[in-house]
């Protein structure tokens, strides 16, 4: 798919996702997200602005499987009086640096109930000590070390989207995963909620495969 396509695919999902709201009734949020009037100079709306940054980050997104849910960030917005221009631009840039394995991984740990998954297996120390069968030196794979750096990437680094519970903890490096109040913002924004579950269980499996956790 080239840029043409990708621009296309994600104006289409935004239009037809904010029709569909407005056709069950939902109101646009009234806070001036859409007025230019009070603009110096002439600037666009914050719509007009963030519509457009949600085309270009869509028309760049090689991970195409990531489009409809960068669009769905705008067609969240638009009715969020909640989330301001700038935070809404802040979910942007995240979005724009995770992998779809990432989308994925904090789909997980807020639906981990959905299905049946101990994200304590995700804690890196847990990772790294509790492998059956395998010594430390033998545990980081290449595999291993790729999904490991993923997941240290949205919990300990700039991103902030996970954290781990340690009131739920059974013993030491076991910490429960769950979003912060970032995490849930990106996670109900990009609706990672219409991820299919198929898709979580097969994370969940490729996890058990690369690190032979059951």
């Amino acid at each position: 798919m080239n840029e043409k396509h990708r621009v296309k695919l994600a104006t289409t999902a935004i239009l037809d996702r904010v029709y569909q709201r407005l056709i069950e009734g939902e109101k646009p949020r009234a806070d001036g997200f859409f007025d230019s009037s009070q603009r110096q100079g002439g600037d666009r709306s914050p719509a007009e602005e963030l519509f457009e940054g949600s085309l270009l980050k869509c028309k760049n997104e090689f991970q195409e499987k990531k489009i409809p849910f960068m669009a769905n960030i705008f067609a969240e917005v638009a009715f969020r009086d909640d989330v301001s221009t700038a935070l809404a631009h802040q979910v942007y840039v995240i979005a724009d640096r995770m992998t779809y394995r990432q989308l994925l991984i904090v789909a997980t740990v807020h639906r981990k109930e959905e299905i049946a998954f101990d994200t304590t297996k995700w804690n890196t120390s847990f990772t790294m000590c509790f492998i059956p069968g395998r010594s430390r030196a033998h545990v980081m794979t290449d595999e291993l070390a790729g999904f490991m750096r993923e997941l240290y990437a949205l919990s300990r680094t700039g991103e902030d989207l996970l954290s781990y519970d340690r009131t739920s903890t059974v013993h030491h490096g076991s910490e429960q995963g769950v979003l912060t109040m970032l995490g849930r913002l990106v996670y109900e924004l990009m609706r990672l909620d219409q991820i299919d579950v198929a898709e979580l269980v097969s994370l969940k499996d490729e996890f058990v495969r690369i690190t032979g956790i059951p």
